[in-house]
């Protein structure tokens, strides 16, 4: 039996999990979440820091993409996620 992850970072009241490279935004119940997908990484003082990312929004009742954008760095890519599903789950 697949044990259940418990504990998971929350950003600006929503859960935040991280894979291998991939992140994932928002609540899985709620209608739509964030898939953010690191392209590129740097180095900073010696740690491996996420640069650019892809980010998309999906429906996760129908699985489609919504909307999708590029950023730079891994705040800047988690607010607008964080707007994107505000303005989303409003409707």
């Amino acid at each position: 039996m697949a044990k259940q992850l418990k504990e998971y970072s929350i950003y600006k009241n929503r859960p935040l999990v991280r894979g291998e490279g991939i992140f994932c935004y928002g609540d899985p119940k709620e209608r739509y979440s964030a898939i953010l997908t690191v392209l590129t990484t740097k180095t900073v003082r010696g740690e491996e820091i996420s640069d650019q990312i892809f980010i998309q929004l999906q429906d996760n009742e129908t699985g489609e993409e919504v909307k999708q954008a590029q950023r730079t760095g891994l705040y800047e890519a988690l607010d607008l996620c964080a707007v994107w599903l505000d303005r989303e789950l409003k409707k």
